[in-house]
């Protein structure tokens, strides 16, 4: 048994002794009051703030998903009555924080009507969210069309003019129709038809369903939606189906945030709360329909003429979007369909055209998902002869290395240090977050560039700027191989902290928080223990296929922190292995752009289905030969061998 499988055990044991204690009447209803936002949320007595954020929509930080092991849902009670604080409250939250009224929104308990403050460290505001991405060319063909008929009743009866209109359809089309009872029952509705119809067309194998008619001539507003589900973030594509046009793009938090920022958190929110899938599936559900709300008014178009939906994600968001329970993905033999998920907008809840196909790319195992085999659609590394390799890094790491006709994968549970857990200052890639740095060598004092621009101070520091930052202090002789801070010539930057050794990489005069901004001897330790995980996996992976790092004809980088970390930081501090005879491709969002390929095209969704199946996936959880590469990497930059450049 795994420590998740361990975890949710002991959860549910503990929620079954909560049950029984709590047959007493419902608690009485009071009010939390959010600033800046203004919000007044009701919630029964007894809730946490956590709890009535996610009633409000209001989304604040919440890595751990509200079980107080993270720290990062900090609020500041300004007036009210609370509960207690707990032994989390107490481990997070310093002794001079805590007399200003500082708690942990998932251990505080709401007795009275309660006024809240969100620190900037806490908001979820102005994230980089990653909507670019490269895009092949694609062959329109896609999986749903609309076709005008010059159809004109020539008998009363509806069963004649059923019959009279799968005839000429089956005529124009030359394959079997078959009409939905979606259609037959809007058939029955229509009194008059006297321009003809439009059949609104699914393409099967053995021929076409039809979902769905319009009266008269509709062809030239026929609308597609492209998806990427992050486990932060939605990003949508518009798309005329007619001719690839991508008219509008949209972005928005995924709702499901607030119920932890990581996939084992979801899955334990899922396991511990008896709603749990169903406030997860809602979630993510109302996320795209508020991006579908502003969409389709940007483009003036209405939500009922999108009649195609294709979605990139992981498996488990799209397990959760499907409403499938994920909680048997806790154990690393846990059996994951390589079929495509797909169900009718209405089954869902997504408020376009209710007969629209929500078509999922298929997932390869319990963490490496459809976005992945996105990604493998968008890079062509499938159809490639030469070697290459893949890595998305986002909340989880997944690695792919492959050419044609074989593809290997693997993942690892680096994102958290990279995304802010368990790093003292470290955040979300949101306003405010520190994204660049450069150390001057000679003053050792860092030069930054902050999310958000000029107008914006420093209030933490996001994955990119943190391994700018060792990077940087590596060069800068700060720290050593084994990323232990040695320099101490300048002591108001380099000093003893609270966790050991640290460095001020923002002055507490120049960032929006008024104290200094550092990364300590815990912080790196951290850092260095995730950067070891991603490398140790490509080289596990390289070490089973039987290439070096020298073979390797390209490396492509996917996900937000591909695009935005600097590669030449990412070797020196060692994420993954040099490749001097790579060309390196950084492809942006590749699960949106596979999903927008998919929307297009049947033959890339035959593709896709073809990818997700030569894709051997390695558990490397069980895999004897990872703790050796892991080990390796725990160094800077790792394994002499992986990085030649070093050795000079």
């Amino acid at each position: 048994m795994d420590a998740l499988a361990m975890r949710l055990e002991i959860v549910d044991l503990n929620s079954h002794s909560i049950r029984e204690s709590n047959k007493n009447p419902q608690p009485a209803t009071l009010i939390v009051e959010f600033q800046p936002e203004g919000r007044r949320i009701q919630v029964e007595k007894g809730s946490t703030i956590l709890d009535a954020a996610r009633t409000g929509g209001i989304a604040i930080r919440s890595i751990c998903g509200g079980v107080g092991t993270c720290g990062k849902c900090v609020v500041i009670v300004e007036e009210g009555g609370i509960g207690e604080r707990s032994k989390s409250d107490r481990k997070f939250i310093s002794q001079d924080d805590a007399s200003r009224g500082y708690h942990l929104a998932c251990q505080t308990h709401i007795l009275s009507d309660t006024k809240v403050t969100i620190p900037p460290e806490t908001r979820v505001n102005g994230q980089q969210i990653l909507a670019t991405a490269h895009l092949p060319k694609v062959g329109l063909d896609p999986f749903c069309h609309k076709l005008f008929l010059k159809f004109r009743p020539v008998a009363q009866e509806k069963s004649r003019q059923i019959e009279q209109l799968s005839g000429l359809a089956e005529e124009t089309l030359g394959q079997k129709v078959h009409l939905s009872e979606r259609t037959l029952m809007k058939l029955d509705r229509l009194s008059q038809i006297s321009d003809g119809l439009t059949l609104i067309v699914n393409k099967r194998m053995t021929g076409f369903d039809v979902i769905d008619i319009d009266l008269g001539d509709t062809t030239l507003r026929s609308y597609g939606l492209a998806v990427d589900i992050g486990t932060t973030k939605v990003v949508a594509y518009l798309v005329d189906i007619n001719d690839g046009e991508i008219i509008a793009v949209e972005s928005e938090y995924n709702e499901q945030l607030t119920y932890g920022e990581d996939l084992l958190s979801r899955i334990d929110y899922a396991f511990r709360d008896s709603e749990g899938l169903s406030k997860l599936q809602k979630a993510v559900v109302n996320t795209i329909n508020k991006i579908l709300k502003t969409i389709c008014s940007k483009a003036h178009i209405e939500p009922s003429e999108i009649v195609d939906v294709s979605i990139g994600g992981n498996t488990i968001m799209t397990y959760l979007l499907a409403g499938t329970n994920p909680v048997h993905l806790v154990d690393a033999n846990a059996r994951v369909s390589r079929d495509s998920i797909q169900k009718t907008a209405q089954e869902i809840g997504v408020t376009i055209n209710p007969a629209a196909s929500i078509f999922c790319l298929p997932n390869v195992s319990r963490f490496v998902g459809g976005d992945v085999v996105a990604d493998v659609l968008v890079s062509e590394m499938h159809q490639s002869t030469q070697i290459s390799v893949l890595i998305d890094l986002g909340t989880n790491g997944e690695i792919v290395i492959g050419s044609k006709g074989w593809l290997f994968s693997t993942s690892c549970a680096a994102g958290p240090a990279f995304e802010g857990w368990d790093i003292r200052f470290g955040m979300r890639s949101v306003e405010g977050a520190i994204e660049h740095v450069k150390i001057d060598r000679t003053s050792l004092k860092s030069n930054y560039t902050v999310i958000g621009g000029l107008h914006h101070k420093a209030r933490g520091i996001c994955g990119s700027g943190m391994i700018d930052a060792l990077a940087e202090m590596y060069r800068s002789g700060i720290v050593d191989s084994l990323g232990r801070i040695l320099d101490e010539r300048k002591p108001h930057l380099v000093r003893e902290g609270s966790d050991g050794m640290e460095y001020v990489v923002s002055p507490a005069s120049e960032n929006d928080l008024g104290k200094d901004i550092v990364l300590t001897q815990k912080d790196l330790s951290n850092l260095i223990d995730s950067k070891a995980a991603v490398c140790g996996s490509v080289a596990v992976l390289m070490k089973k296929v039987g290439v070096s790092n020298l073979n390797i004809g390209s490396l492509y980088l996917a996900g937000a922190f591909g695009n935005y970390v600097d590669p030449v930081s990412a070797v020196t501090v060692g994420i993954f292995p040099e490749f001097p005879n790579a060309k390196i491709v950084q492809i942006g969002n590749g699960s949106v752009a596979g999903a927008y390929l998919a929307l297009l095209s049947q033959k890339k969704r035959i593709e896709a289905k073809q990818v997700a199946d030569i894709m051997t996936y390695y558990d490397l959880t069980i895999d004897p030969d990872f703790m050796e590469e892991y080990n390796a990497a725990l160094s800077i930059p790792g394994r002499p061998e992986l990085f030649p450049s070093s050795r000079r």
